[in-house]
């Protein structure tokens, strides 16, 4: 029998200010955090497994997210970079300025793990022919970054509606409809003469319906037998397809106002956050009862032929 192919579970670890940047609240100029709060919920969710944390080099740079980031990385987690200031339009920013963000980035997670990153995902889920040359040039492994599913714009469009960032031209609507052609399947890439691994986040084949928590929860908060048996269907789907779930968390999947109270109004945030933590536990136990999940890094490493 064939064994299943290795998937992996990761974290995008965005701090509240950087949500509320996105909503348009000036509070975010605070650096307003819930880190103190969210440690111990992961600490539940990723015992006994081991997971790829994406942090925020200006996080990094900061006591409260040194000290999350030193935890994970000491419990065994992979933290890999997810910009230096979360900008959901880094992928569309000249070569130079994704290189700046990016060195900033990998020297502030370095000084908090001690471990340079050897991945990446873009805020937003951008991805761009200058995003992968600056990371192939850095001798990243993978980029996480792209987003295969036509929810990906909209969802680009919602997050970002509050900030500005360079004009669409041509070039960034052949990016995502290549990136929409190329699918969910993990892949190595030639950028520049050297290899990088893509590894998108997981959507349903076949329909290419997001399925990772944060949307799980829209549809559990008003039918969690439907949101159960949806996920079902996506994970038999990607084992006869052959692909391993790179699935994702975030932080407000396991929040609730008590902890974030300027993100009330935020989706799913109303969402009781023991209630939150159950269906995600679920969820990855039906998850692991088909695939093994582990770093992003080993998955990517798998699909390399990597030992």
């Amino acid at each position: 029998m064939t064994a299943a192919p290795r998937g992996s579970l990761s974290v995008d670890l965005d701090d509240e200010w950087a949500y509320r940047r996105a909503l348009g609240d000036p509070g975010w100029r605070a650096r307003t955090s819930y880190f103190a709060a969210l440690g111990p919920r992961l600490d539940r969710v990723l015992e006994g497994r081991r997971a790829t944390c994406f942090g925020v080099g200006a996080d990094a740079r900061r006591p409260e997210g040194a000290a999350l980031l030193r935890s994970l990385h000491e419990r065994g987690h992979e933290v890999a970079s997810h910009s230096d200031d979360h900008d959901l339009h880094l992928h569309r920013r000249p070569r130079a300025s994704i290189e700046r963000d990016l060195d900033r980035s990998a020297a502030a997670l370095a000084a908090a793990t001690g471990t340079p990153p050897v991945g990446f995902r873009a805020p937003g889920y951008g991805v761009s022919a200058a995003l992968w040359s600056a990371l192939a040039s850095r001798g990243y492994r993978y980029d996480a970054s792209a987003f295969p599913t036509p929810l990906g714009p909209l969802s680009r469009l919602w997050f970002g509606r509050h900030t500005r960032g360079p004009r669409v031209r041509a070039r960034v609507l052949r990016d995502r409809a290549a990136e929409l052609a190329r699918g969910p399947r993990v892949r190595r890439i030639v950028v520049d003469g050297r290899a990088l691994i893509e590894v998108p986040v997981t959507v349903m084949p076949y329909t290419r319906l997001p399925i990772h928590a944060s949307h799980l929860l829209l549809l559990a908060r008003r039918a969690p037998r439907l949101a159960e048996r949806y996920l079902e269907l996506a994970l038999a789907a990607c084992a006869r397809s052959g692909i391993g779930p790179a699935l994702v968390l975030h932080p407000t999947d396991l929040l609730d106002p008590a902890e974030s109270p300027a993100l009330r109004r935020f989706p799913n945030m109303r969402v009781p956050a023991d209630l939150k933590l159950g269906l995600v536990e679920r969820w990855l136990e039906l998850t692991e009862a088909r695939f093994t999940l582990g770093t992003v890094a080993a998955q990517a490493a798998a699909a390399s032929g990597a030992s």
